[in-house]
């Protein structure tokens, strides 16, 4: 093979390999739109995978955990050993593929849903607030008819090297998310993991989006402390 030969295989072997890691990053942190041409990942192997799953196999738990790759990702039963937990997080999810897969987290009566979504309908989906909103109030409006009761959570901010700007929408969605909350709802702001400045502290992040250890043990820690405060228990203890 001549030089020029070699250089070419050369090429097109990094061009694969650039594309087959870029295809697995893109489970955890949306690409841009020239990258891949779309920003719904909702229709990928792994997020129908989850959800097929998630119809085979109801949620049954006196704490239900609910939301995206945020959700996803926390190992709450490890936080939460003294109740029964189920976790209905799928990453790369939003408010309209959640609306859509309600019906396959099953019977909830006896179960506290705890509630967190929002970041990818204004990341990949650039969806305005007031949209996001109200599809969220019609989530967090079901979940509250079908549920023993629901903590909505506040969207989690975000930090460089991600877009920030988005964190001005993340904070109308929270101001109009709050008020929505009502009957069986309570509202949990997780201002343990934002700085002075309405982002994600950096210390609590791996990539200026998803949270490190340190930002799940904050987060969980708020939650039990918010769940203690609630009159009664958020569940039946298994």
């Amino acid at each position: 093979m001549t030089g020029r030969g070699k250089v070419l295989v050369a090429g097109i072997a990094a061009v694969a390999a650039v594309g087959l890691y870029l295809a697995g990053y893109a489970r955890v942190i949306p690409l841009p739109d020239w990258m891949t041409g779309k920003t719904d990942r909702t229709t990928t192997a792994l997020y129908q995978s989850r959800l097929d799953y998630f119809r085979q196999f109801p949620a049954v738990g006196a704490l239900v955990f609910v939301g995206d790759s945020l959700t996803e990702f926390g190992e709450w039963a490890e936080h939460f050993p003294e109740y029964r937990v189920a976790n209905r997080g799928i990453g790369n999810d939003h408010t309209i593929g959640l609306a859509q897969r309600l019906g396959a987290l099953g019977d909830l009566s006896q179960s506290t849903v705890i509630l967190t979504i929002g970041v990818n309908d204004v990341l990949a989906l650039r969806s305005q607030p007031s949209d996001i909103i109200a599809r969220y109030q019609a989530i967090v409006g079901e979940l509250m008819s079908r549920s023993k009761a629901v903590v909505l959570q506040s969207t989690i901010p975000v930090t460089a090297p991600a877009d920030t700007r988005a964190n001005v929408s993340f904070a109308e969605m929270n101001v109009a998310m709050q008020a929505s909350c009502r009957d069986n709802c309570s509202y949990l702001d997780l201002a343990a993991l934002r700085a002075e400045d309405g982002s994600l502290r950096s210390d609590m992040t791996i990539d200026g989006i998803h949270l490190n250890g340190a930002g799940y043990l904050a987060w969980a820690k708020a939650l039990r402390e918010h769940l203690a405060g609630l009159e009664g228990e958020a569940g039946p203890q298994d």
